[in-house]
């Protein structure tokens, strides 16, 4: 079975990221006479980024350079070791003497010797003279350990012959003899002896840890290599592999074995030869560990309390650091590819070519955004690879075969691009890999829930539990899980384009059951029907009723495979393809339906011709059970081909021969009726709602010289029936529509009321945007205040009362012109006794904008304040509100009730009562010949 071996390069041939510089850099660090040893050198890059590469490639150019260093050959004159940290590692290891005895016996060093001085217990026995005041005290206490048993008898002798008050001689003596034998057997056996002035003592001493004895130990061995067989070496460099395989413990151990030899001055060294060590590692990886462990080692100097306090110790291991950065991404695909070439999988060059599949293509999807390093990608290569040779023996036993772990001809080879995404999930993301084990379809409803935003609830109660527990972006988890989930979502998101199998089984578990490789011939003939667009022949050929019940599974999944195979005919056969689809799609449930449908709705968007032949009503039968994007994909075509007023409807019939107006603007209607109900419960994408919003504003349908306008009212009922996604989408042009239509002399029949509601709404939400929307809004609303029906011009002075306090002075003033002009022209119908606009509210609202904003009113809006006052002053309801308007605005200007009383003096008839006591007031502001109307007028009643 081919494989790629994942194996650090040591020849620049080999060489495929440029990791020749690297060792190139490497060469300057070690061997430039500016750096006196020792030193360390940092090789710093993640996992699999090629630090082994790249110290191969230096050690190899060191053995094969003819090239002379002080005179000599370089190999002859750097003596290389290499220390493996992570073979070393363990909890019964210690790092640190492991390194010590690795160097040591690399300079030529013993086992005996370095176990003898560091690594096992030596034990001596010496003699030492006693003190003079210690040898007494010792004597004194040796001669009364001897007394003790000899004074003991002859105490209980004594006591006997006292108590017993013995007088017989016969019994006293013989008492006495026994104990004067018993003391002479006493004293012969215990009797004194001269103490030695020397004691012995035995000393236990533990191999040796210090600092101080390392140095010496390591500094001998040098000498005696130096003197030895390195005698014309001038530099040994010691590669330090794998560290950040350790626990954070060894790594502590580790670094603390390098800065021990780092601290060793060059002029202690034996013939002036140095150390150098290069420390191969993640640093992001050591200073994690020691931010989260070198608290608690007593051998880290300083206070280390996070990852940032760990990198500024590393700085004092590391005087030197030579970082691997990122590789670019096409390099590691560019690798990925010449691996593939390399492994001569069976077929596979054949079946890229059927499939019409690039191998850069192919390579794009299977090294993702997220794979760092060649190891990565070798390892997913690796896996396609075995994938694709399992799969190949596998689909050459499936034909006409019943056998378990059959597949039938193509199932898994013919869209190689599925099999990589497999690979690359297998590789990357082995939990969600391990899920979609469980639940295949687990894949594809990711995509569509978490990716394109479908409602959850549609999906399976298992599927739905799993994502909504495992794979929803939230708050919880650790920052490494929060990572892969970021992760798995962008490399699924990159999908989308992606023609989906009917099923992932194959790809999955590299097998089949035999229903799906049944059909033999007939598969090939129902293609022919399928890109042929014969509906009834492909049905016959499936062996698939044509009456109008549903698909069984079964027949679904086989119609998908069908149609994702087709994907690579002419533009023309995948039409027809889709036309099939499409017909076919009312007896497919949904439970089946959703690849079908993911995959007709991207044909839909990219066929022009094809939404032609479809028309509307079945489009819109395609959109109503699409995901979320494909909704608002096809009915951005749609808005570009009948709703874009840069044009004319765009969109043939089915017999693609160009409509009639009629038929035109039936296709308008139904594209509107999709664009407005996918935009209420969805939203549309920008490029779209700006046509749409075009469309909606201008209203016609064009067919070359002829034209058609959508009345007003229509207008009304697409707002009242989609009115919270309209109403946001025309805001400000909804309110300038309605005032263009209500100026008309004879606008449309609609719902005013309603009408005025919503530019209610759109006024009360340009108020609380800002500056520049008010602005919009006064505008409106002078506009609005002028118009002849009473409705509007209430609407607006009612929402200026609200927000008269917002305004700035040019605009309110624009605004108190407009309103008093409208007063000025109030008419009253004699029939009726009706005014066309109520007089009192209208003056009151004047009276209190007026009153709450005086420093509006200026010298441009007095002459239109007094004409309305004038108007007031007829009206029995109003009068008395303009003169109170006189007398607010007289402060400001003196001249204007001398003007309007001057006014009133030759109609005075026609005054209300409040105006002409008003006038008899004030009359006193009038000059001689103002009065004279006023006097002829009462001269001529009294003569009556």
């Amino acid at each position: 079975m081919p494989s790629a071996l994942d194996k650090h390069i040591s020849a620049s041939k080999d060489d495929a990221f440029g990791h020749r510089h690297f060792a190139q850099a490497l060469r300057s660090l070690i061997e430039s006479p500016k750096n006196l040893p020792p030193y360390s050198i940092g090789l710093l890059g993640g996992w699999g980024t090629g630090k082994s590469s790249i110290k191969e490639l230096y050690i190899h150019d060191l053995e094969d350079d003819s090239q002379k260093y002080n005179k000599k050959l370089r190999k002859n004159c750097i003596k290389y070791i290499t220390f493996n940290a992570w073979r070393f590692g363990g909890k019964d290891q210690d790092i640190k003497r492991a390194l010590l005895r690795h160097v040591f016996i690399e300079l030529g060093g013993t086992d005996e010797v370095i176990n003898k001085e560091l690594f096992c217990n030596v034990s001596e026995t010496i003699k030492k003279r006693y003190r003079f005041l210690e040898f007494l005290k010792e004597s004194l206490f040796s001669s009364l350990y001897t007394l003790v048993p000899i004074i003991i008898p002859l105490i209980l002798c004594l006591l006997v012959i006292k108590i017993g008050n013995l007088t017989d001689n016969i019994v006293i003596g013989a008492l006495v003899f026994v104990t004067v034998s018993a003391f002479a057997i006493v004293f012969k056996r215990y009797r004194i002896h001269s103490l030695d002035p020397y004691y012995t003592q035995t000393v236990l001493q533990l191999p040796a840890t210090s600092t101080e004895r390392y140095e010496q130990l390591l500094q001998i061995q040098l000498a005696e290599f130096k003197n030895g067989n390195g005698r014309d070496y001038d530099r040994i460099v010691v590669f330090v592999d794998d560290l950040d395989r350790l626990s954070a413990e060894e790594m502590v151990s580790g670094l603390d074995a390098v800065r021990t030899f780092m601290e060793m001055p060059l002029g202690s060294m034996e013939g002036k030869i140095g150390i150098v060590f290069v420390i191969s590692c993640d640093e992001a990886k050591v200073a994690d560990a020691l931010g989260s462990k070198g608290r608690k080692q007593s051998d880290i100097p300083g206070a280390v309390f996070n990852s940032s306090d760990a990198r500024r110790y590393l700085d004092r291991i590391f005087q030197f650091r030579l970082e691997i950065p990122p590789f670019p991404r096409q390099d590691m695909r560019n690798f990925a590819l010449e691996k593939l070439r390399d492994l001569q999988l069976p077929e596979f060059d054949e079946k890229l070519i059927d499939s019409g599949t690039p191998l850069e293509t192919l390579v794009e999807y299977m090294i993702h955004a997220d794979v760092q390093n060649p190891r990565n990608a070798i390892q997913i290569v690796n896996a396609f690879s075995q994938a694709w040779w399992l799969a190949k023996q596998r689909e050459s036993e499936g034909i006409m075969n019943d056998l378990p772990g059959g597949l039938h001809e193509d199932a898994v080879t013919g869209q190689p691009i599925v099999l990589a995404i497999i690979s690359a999930i297998k590789v990357n993301f082995p939990d969600f890999y391990k899920d979609i084990q469980s639940y295949p379809d687990l894949l594809l409803a990711y995509i569509d829930v978490i990716i394109r935003g479908q409602n959850i609830d549609d999906q399976p109660h298992d599927i739905k539990t799993l994502l909504a527990e495992s794979y929803r972006q939230d708050d919880s988890g650790t920052p490494a899980e929060k990572k892969i989930k970021r992760s798995l979502q962008r490399f699924l998101a990159s999908l989308q384009g992606v023609r989906w199998p009917a099923s992932l089984q194959p790809y999955i578990f590299l097998s089949e059951d035999p229903t799906s490789r049944q059909f033999g011939d007939k598969w090939i003939q129902a293609y022919i029907d399928l890109i042929s667009s014969n509906t009834n022949g492909l049905l016959d050929n499936l062996g698939i009723s044509q009456d109008e019940s549903a698909l069984a599974a079964k027949e679904a999944g086989i119609l998908l495979q069908l149609f994702e195979k087709a994907r690579d005919e002419s533009q023309i056969r995948k039409d027809n393809a889709s036309r099939v689809v499409a017909d076919i799609l009312p007896r497919i449930t949904d439970a089946q339906a959703q690849s079908l449908i993911s995959a007709l709705s991207r044909e839909v968007c990219d066929s022009k011709q094809l939404r032609s032949r479809l028309g509307v009503g079945r489009i819109a039968n395609i959109v109503n059970r699409a995901a979320i994007i494909d909704k608002q994909d096809i009915v951005a075509e749609l808005i570009q081909d009948v709703l874009n007023v840069e044009h004319d409807v765009d969109m043939p019939l089915e017999s693609l021969q160009n409509p009639s107006l009629d038929e035109a603007v039936a296709m308008v209607k139904g594209a509107l009726g999709l664009a407005l109900e996918v935009n209420e419960h969805y939203s549309l994408h920008s490029g779209s709602l700006n046509k749409l919003h075009a469309w909606l504003l201008a209203r016609t349908v064009k067919i070359g010289e002829k034209e058609y306008a959508f009345p007003y009212d229509d207008f009304e009922d697409w707002l009242n029936e989609y009115q919270g996604s309209l109403l946001r989408l025309l805001r400000q042009d909804y309110t300038q529509a309605l005032y263009e239509e209500l100026s008309k002399k004879e606008p449309t029949d609609f719902d005013l009321p309603k009408s005025l509601q919503r530019a209610k709404e759109v006024f009360n939400t340009l108020q609380s945007e800002g500056e520049e929307s008010r602005a919009v809004l006064w505008k409106q609303l002078g506009q609005y205040v002028r118009l002849q029906r009473a409705e509007p011009v209430q609407l607006a002075w009612e929402t200026a009362l609200q927000y008269v306090d917002s305004p700035v002075q040019g605009d309110l003033s624009e605004f108190i012109i407009n309103l008093s002009g409208r007063i000025a022209r109030i008419e009253h119908d004699a029939d009726t006794k009706q005014f066309d606009l109520p007089p009192l509210a209208a003056s009151l609202a004047l009276l209190q904008i007026i009153t709450k904003r005086i420093d509006a009113v200026d010298s441009d809006s007095t002459p239109d304040i007094l004409s309305a006052v004038n108007r007031m002053a007829d009206l029995e309801k109003s009068s008395k509100v303009g003169c109170d308007i006189l007398g607010i605005i007289r402060p400001i200007d003196s001249d204007v009730e001398k003007e309007a009383l001057s006014e009133w003096a030759s109609r005075l008839p026609s005054l209300a009562e409040h105006a002409l006591v008003f006038f008899f007031q004030n009359i006193q502001v009038l000059d001689a010949e103002k009065i004279k109307p006023v006097s002829d007028f009462f001269q001529t009643e009294v003569l009556m």
